[in-house]
């Protein structure tokens, strides 16, 4: 996996790399959806997993995600939280892609 120090993370640090994960489902990161990210977690947190996110493959972005459970969303109420953001991001664009959808199915059974 990529060389990624998450230890420091904030649960926004968190939801920034998530939401870009959401974003980048359709292979493009609309200017609504990033602005969404800038809107719930601000610019720099923003930019900070900008970085994160361009140092990894889809792979190890997922790997991440999932890696960080018991510290950002270790209870069913916690989960629901980041699907809700997530599914946020998908209809930001104004479009719920077909495989924003699948994406999401496979979160709720991943996460």
């Amino acid at each position: 996996m990529a060389d990624i120090n998450t230890t420091n993370w904030t649960y926004d640090d968190f939801l920034a790399f998530a939401l870009l994960y959401a974003a980048n489902a359709d292979i493009d990161i609309a200017n609504k959806e990033k602005m969404l990210i800038i809107e719930k977690v601000g610019r720099e947190k923003y930019a900070l997993a900008s970085q994160s996110f361009n140092k990894c493959n889809d792979y190890e972005r997922l790997q991440l995600i999932l890696s960080l459970k018991q510290r950002f969303y270790p209870n069913e109420e916690d989960k629901e939280k980041v699907i809700r953001n997530v599914k946020e991001m998908f209809l930001a664009d104004g479009k719920f892609e077909h495989i924003e959808k699948n994406l999401l199915l496979s979160l709720r059974r991943f996460m």
